[in-house]
C-alpha cells in the first residue's frame, strides 16, 4: 500500500494539472481500496516484504506491568518459589543480570502484540478525534445556520457564521452552507453550483473514507500527505 501511494504521488506530482478529474479519482480509489484490503491480492519475488527484517523479531517478548521487586539469597538465586526465574519464563519472576533480585510482572506480550496493541490505540484516539471535530461543527453549524431560499441547488441551503467558506457537509444527508459574503453576492449561483459539484463527485463519502484511513493508518505519513492532497 506504501509503494501504491507512493507511485500515485510521483504520477500527480509529475502530470499536475494534465491530469484529468476522472484519473485523478482512479487513482485515489485504487489507494482507498488497497487501504481497506486486510490481505494482499498477489504475491511477488519483488514485494516490499521481501526487504523487511525478519519477522521471528516480532515474536520477542517483553514483559510488562511490573508488581514487585525483591532481593534474593546467592544460594537461591536461581529458584524462586520451586520455578527457575530466568528470561524465558512466563511472566512472573525474572531474574535481574547480577542474578541478585527478582521483578514479578503481571504478563508479557510478544513484540507484535505490544505493536498492535500501540496500534489499536492510536486508531481509537483518531477516530475519536475527528469524531469530536466534526460534532463540535455539526454543533456550532446547526446553532448558527438559517434557510437559504433558492431553486438552483436540490440540496438543503443554509447561511451559517461559523463556516469560514461555503462548503458541503453532513451525512447522510448532506447540505449546503453559505457564509453570509458568498450569500449576499452575485456570485451565489455559482458558489452553489461549485458545492453541487462536489455532491455529485461523492465528495462526502470521499471523506468519511479519508478520515476511517487516517484513523486506521495514523502511523503512515504518506497516507496523511495523501489525504491533504
Amino acid at each position: 500500500a506504501t509503494a501504491l501511494l507512493a507511485a500515485v504521488l510521483l504520477v500527480r506530482a509529475l502530470l499536475g494539472r494534465r491530469m484529468g478529474a476522472g484519473l485523478r479519482y482512479g487513482l485515489w480509489l485504487l489507494v482507498l481500496l488497497r487501504l481497506c484490503l486486510p490481505f494482499s491480492l498477489f504475491e511477488s519475488r519483488w514485494s516490499v516484504w521481501e526487504t523487511a527484517p525478519d519477522l521471528a523479531a516480532m515474536q520477542h517478548e517483553v514483559y510488562v506491568l511490573p508488581v514487585g521487586r525483591y532481593e534474593i539469597r546467592p544460594d537461591a538465586a536461581a529458584e524462586i518459589d520451586g520455578q527457575t526465574a530466568d528470561a524465558n519464563s512466563f511472566g512472573y519472576p525474572v531474574l535481574s543480570e547480577g542474578r541478585g533480585t527478582v521483578t514479578r510482572y503481571a504478563g508479557k506480550l510478544s513484540l507484535g502484540e505490544l505493536l498492535t496493541a500501540i496500534w489499536r490505540a492510536g486508531a481509537v484516539l483518531a477516530g475519536a478525534w475527528f469524531l469530536l471535530v466534526n460534532l463540535r461543527f455539526m454543533l456550532r453549524l446547526r446553532q448558527t445556520r438559517r434557510p437559504f431560499q433558492t431553486d438552483s441547488c436540490p440540496l438543503r441551503v443554509y447561511v451559517s457564521d461559523g463556516v469560514r467558506s461555503p462548503c458541503l457537509f453532513g451525512l447522510p444527508r448532506p447540505a449546503v452552507y453559505l457564509t453570509p459574503q458568498a450569500a449576499s453576492s452575485d456570485a451565489a449561483r455559482c458558489v452553489l453550483a461549485h458545492e453541487l459539484a462536489h455532491y455529485r463527485h461523492g465528495d462526502h463519502i470521499w471523506s468519511l473514507a479519508r478520515v476511517a484511513c487516517l484513523a486506521a493508518y495514523w502511523w503512515n505519513p504518506l497516507v496523511w500527505a495523501a489525504a491533504v492532497l
